[in-house]
C-alpha cells in the first residue's frame, strides 16, 4: 500500500495525515474519498463504466464502496455493471439487499442459455470452420452444458486442453 500512496503523492503532492476519527466516521470519510476518486475519472466528456464480475463473492469492504456509490449521488457520469450468479445470491446476501433497497436505477438482465445456433457460431469462430461442420460439436456442447455460456466455453477449452479439438496452424483449419 505504501507504493500506491507514494505514486498518488507524486500526482497530488504530499498530504498531511487526516485527523483521527471514530470508526464509523472513519469509514464514511473513506467511502466519500473513494467516491470522489471515482468521480474524478467520470466526466461528461469521458463517462466511466466499471464492470465487476462475480459479485456473489464480493467481500464486505468492497461491497461497502459499491453500495455507497449506488446509494449516494455524488458520482455522476458513471455506470456500474455487475454480474452475479443468481443461484448464489439469496435474500440475506448484500447484493440482494442492496438491489431491493437502493433508489439507483437498476436493470436486471438474466442470461438465457445459448441456443444451438449461437453455440454453433461460437464453435465455428473458435475453430475457424464452417457453421455446418461446427453444429454437431455445438449440439454435444449444448447437451453437456445446457447452453450455459460459461460452461460452454469451459467445455470447449477442456476439449482443446485434452487435444480432442485442435487448430491446424499450417493449414489454417
Amino acid at each position: 500500500m505504501s507504493a500506491l500512496a507514494h505514486d498518488i503523492e507524486l500526482i497530488v503532492g504530499a498530504q498531511s495525515a487526516p485527523p483521527h476519527l471514530p470508526p464509523l466516521a472513519e469509514k464514511e470519510r473513506f467511502l466519500r474519498t473513494a467516491a470522489r476518486l471515482i468521480g474524478a475519472f467520470a466526466t461528461p466528456e469521458h463517462p466511466l463504466v466499471l464492470f465487476l464480475d462475480d459479485l456473489q463473492w464480493v467481500d464486505p469492504g468492497t461491497w461497502a464502496v459499491i453500495e455507497y456509490l449506488l446509494t449516494h449521488s455524488v458520482v455522476r457520469h458513471f455506470l456500474l455493471i455487475g454480474a452475479y450468479r443468481d443461484n448464489e445470491v439469496d435474500a440475506p446476501h448484500p447484493v440482494w439487499r442492496t438491489l431491493q433497497s437502493t433508489a439507483a436505477t437498476i436493470r436486471l438482465l438474466r442470461l438465457a442459455p445459448l441456443r444451438l445456433g449461437d453455440l454453433a457460431k461460437l464453435v465455428a469462430e473458435t475453430l475457424q470452420c464452417e457453421l455446418d461442420d461446427a453444429t454437431p460439436l455445438a449440439a454435444h456442447i449444448r447437451e453437456k452444458t445446457q447452453g450455459d455460456p460459461l460452461f460452454a466455453v469451459q467445455f470447449l477449452s477442456a476439449l482443446a486442453d485434452e487435444r480432442l479439438v485442435a487448430f491446424n496452424h499450417e493449414e489454417q483449419v
